[in-house]
């Protein structure tokens, strides 16, 4: 596969925090690991802010902000 066939860091950065939203919101409240996978999902939030800081930011989202 060529280099310029790969996704670029800031495109996958933004799937990840994608699909790490999509599981907050389908988290159910009565779930009994609910506070446990917060947590998780908190921790995972910040390690992928945390690489993101030397690659550039998303100008828009996909809900046309």
């Amino acid at each position: 596969m060529s280099c310029s066939a790969l996704p670029s860091p800031a495109l996958t950065t933004a799937a990840m925090l994608r699909l790490l939203r999509l599981e907050v919101l389908q988290l159910p409240a009565t779930s009994p690991y609910r506070e446990a996978r917060l947590r998780r999902l908190t921790d995972q939030f910040t390690y992928i802010v945390q690489t993101w800081a030397g690659l550039p930011w998303p100008t828009t989202s996909r809900q046309g902000g």
